[in-house]
């Protein structure tokens, strides 16, 4: 079995169609490593892209 190593991501919703991202290493030491993208309308579209594509494989 694979066991968690930390790494994630993750879109942001900001509003007024806007979305940032959020990607690193939540178990990093001495502390979470994670690198942020700035919120903009392009990200709100890959956020929306994603969740359509995400909701039509499992779903």
């Amino acid at each position: 079995m694979k066991q968690f190593q930390g790494e994630g991501a993750c879109f942001i919703e900001a509003g007024e169609g806007r979305a940032g991202f959020g990607s690193g290493n939540f178990y990093a030491e001495p502390a979470p490593r994670m690198k942020p993208r700035q919120a903009g309308h392009l990200l709100h579209w890959g956020k929306v892209a994603y969740e359509k594509y995400w909701l039509y494989k499992w779903f």
